[in-house]
């Protein structure tokens, strides 16, 4: 009730619904698989794209989300968790049928259900809050998200645990160009 009533900021959107530009930090240590701990979470693939204004928003993620299933050979179906830049509520349900993770006009009713929920049917989407729970501290928010990613992959995600998480994704955009992504980045990590 209070998400509905808060201030329309555009649409049905109200501003519990949006993320907010905020300060934050994230970081990380890579290292080379032959310097890793033994068991450490990697990344598997990562694809990133850069849009120029030839395509729509949703289907620069789609390209650049079937690129990433090419190079890594994992599918939407294999995945656990994912972490999506998610700048709106309605963002959330968009880019998951843009992954191919719900088809068309079924993640808002997965969602609904709970599918997407931690222990639902579907991967977790979001178990951080997203950028709209997290606020979205720019330069920080992709970092961040591989970071949530690898809490989880190493079962060190507390009362948000993604049971048996083994496979995640994270997703982070930047920027519009006549309604296409300035830039998508994908990254599939893995459990150890």
């Amino acid at each position: 009730e209070e998400v509905l009533a808060a201030p329309q900021v555009a649409g049905v959107l109200t501003r519990l619904m949006c993320s907010s530009f905020t300060d934050g930090a994230a970081a990380m240590v890579l290292a080379p698989g032959s310097a890793a701990p033994a068991g450490a979470p990697r990344i598997i693939g990562s694809v990133a794209r850069s849009g120029n204004g030839d395509l729509d928003y949703h289907d620069r993620l789609t390209e650049t989300a079937a690129a990433l299933w090419e190079a890594t050979g994992v599918g939407p179906a294999d995945l656990d968790l994912v972490e999506l830049h998610d700048a709106t509520s309605a963002e959330e349900i968009y880019a998951l049928e843009s992954l191919g993770i719900y088809g068309h006009g079924e993640a808002g009713p997965a969602t609904a259900a709970g599918h997407t929920a931690i222990g639902g049917a579907g991967p977790t989407v979001n178990p951080s809050g997203g950028l709209v729970g997290r606020g979205h501290p720019l330069g920080a928010t992709g970092i961040a998200q591989v970071v949530e990613l690898v809490t989880h992959l190493q079962g060190r995600g507390g009362d948000r645990q993604v049971p048996g998480a083994r496979l995640g994704l994270a997703v982070n955009t930047g920027g519009v160009i006549e309604g296409d992504a300035g830039y998508v980045g994908m990254h599939v990590v893995a459990a150890g």
